[in-house]
């Protein structure tokens, strides 16, 4: 496994908002909070951005920012080994920096804490709803022994990061964890989402909670079930939740009551078997208008290619980041096969990310995905590339030749590349405004203006007369565009 360039640093995740209220933040010794975490429920998990599941006992994600890097194992070997503090697993990350967000903000936090990259010490980071900063501690830790570290804060934080000071903040090891309030009497605390938690009251006040009162218990509480309804979401899926949680996840929320199915959210083309990995065998995703994702599967040792249309150079992206938990490369290839652009790590992580610098314009083209050093070269062997950097053009010996095949890697994973600019490869229609595909002169009539209306109504994807993927796709622009389609006229049908 090669070294990594981590893009985000531990001290820029001490950056404060202006105006953050502070906090005295003070070490408290080992204390056995309301909810413990010794990370043995969730199952052993390799590299997500999130921890599945959840952590303490469904009360607080954890996540890496800046990177799909959460493990849970059962020990890890870097610059020395480190096996779990007690029973069978513990968590590490291995990219970006540690955060756990609490359901209700909280006074005390602490844990046992190692490192195994060969670099001592830490910093743990509080920030509240808001995500200001309101105080730091230093972490304290002995190599790949487990030290305890623990504060409590005089004001309530709602979460919290932990991160070495090297490697971009990871590295840093975590087990038996615990978070508490101080000395504040805690009742049950119904959340917007119809969930319930215990906490105090001014936390749950805080959170926009129902206190039940001190000493009451969730079992009893009752707590009011939100409404829901679809939620298109970044990740080009459909989930059935309340409005503040599809916000939450920068989701577009469709209304109360309303399904996945008659939302209309942008979806992905699903790979058809195994796609080919040179133009000839290249998979043609099937449909029409925007394309605004492709989601698949690398074998061992495989790459996959797909025609793609960029109809819009100008917007123009590809990206793997928040797709996949591979350590992918991205390649584009003109309508020849002659290499474009590339890209091996991006936004500090090992996903990929290519833009529109290297792409001469609207056309056909040649998107492929491999793992890490899976890497095209001609038909004689010849490397296209030598480094990998992103938007980099072909510097390889075989640089001015078109892709003849694949050496080299063997990563194997599912991924899911988010694109944007593209659209489904196909003949253009001639004349977009002449719905209705008549060809008695005048092609262009009210007849038109009728099978707009009638695509649109049934959520078509030609009504995508502007191409947007933006949930929802369909709206007032495409009426607009396509009156100009038909104003602009076609010299023929």
């Amino acid at each position: 496994m090669r070294a990594k360039t981590f893009m985000l640093s531990a001290a820029g995740a001490l950056c404060a908002a202006a105006g953050a209220a502070s906090a005295q933040i003070a070490p408290i010794g080992p204390f056995n909070g309301p909810y413990t975490e010794g990370f043995d429920t969730q199952g052993y998990q390799a590299f997500p951005q999130c921890i599945n599941g959840r952590v303490f006992n469904n009360t607080a994600d954890l996540c890496t920012v800046g990177g799909s890097g959460c493990d849970i194992t059962s020990g890890w070997s870097f610059m020395c080994f480190i096996g779990p503090h007690s029973a069978n697993a513990f968590f590490g990350s291995a990219s970006g920096v540690a955060t756990y967000t609490f359901d209700a903000p909280v006074s005390q936090f602490g844990g046992y804490f190692g490192t195994n990259c060969g670099t001592d010490g830490g910093v743990a980071t509080f920030y509240d709803a808001s995500h200001n900063v309101i105080g730091t501690a230093a972490i304290t830790t002995a190599g790949c022994t487990w030290t305890w570290n623990g504060w409590q804060s005089t004001t309530p934080f709602s979460s919290v990061s932990v991160a070495t000071n090297v490697f971009g903040g990871a590295f840093m090891m975590q087990d038996d964890m615990e978070y508490g309030f101080g000395t504040q009497p805690t009742g049950a605390c119904c959340l917007v989402s119809g969930s319930c938690t215990t906490t105090t009251a001014s936390s749950c006040s805080t959170i926009g909670g129902i206190y039940r009162g001190d000493g009451s218990p969730c079992a009893t509480a009752n707590c009011p079930q939100p409404p829901t309804g679809a939620c298109c979401l970044p990740n080009l899926t459909c989930s059935i939740t309340y409005v503040q949680n599809c916000t939450a996840q920068g989701g577009t929320y469709h209304g109360n009551n309303s399904t996945c199915a008659n939302a209309g959210c942008p979806t992905a083309w699903a790979e058809q078997g195994d796609a080919g990995d040179l133009p000839g065998t290249a998979q043609i995703p099937q449909g029409s208008g925007p394309l605004p994702g492709i989601t698949g599967n690398i074998d061992g040792g495989d790459a996959d290619m797909y025609q793609i249309q960029i109809c819009d150079p100008s917007s123009f992206g590809a990206t793997t980041v928040h797709g996949s938990t591979l350590d992918t490369m991205l390649w584009l290839f003109d309508s020849t096969g002659h290499g474009l652009t590339v890209d091996d790590d991006s936004q500090g992580s090992v996903q990929s990310t290519i833009s529109n610098v290297n792409v001469p314009g609207a056309g056909t083209y040649y998107l492929a995905i491999s793992g890490y050093l899976h890497q095209p070269v001609d038909s004689g062997g010849a490397q296209l590339w030598m480094s990998y950097n992103q938007d980099t053009r072909p510097d390889g010996p075989g640089a001015s030749n078109a892709i003849g095949g694949w050496v080299g890697g063997s990563n194997s994973g599912a991924y899911t590349i988010f694109l944007t600019g593209a659209c489904y490869p196909g003949a253009a229609q001639t004349c977009y405004a002449n719905c209705d595909h008549s060809t008695a002169i005048p092609f262009l009539n009210v007849n038109d203006f009728i099978c707009f209306q009638t695509q649109f109504a049934a959520g078509t994807s030609y009504a995508n007369c502007d191409h947007s993927t933006i949930a929802p796709v369909l709206n007032v622009n495409d009426f607009i565009c396509f009156q100009t389609q038909f104003a602009t006229g076609c010299s023929a049908p």
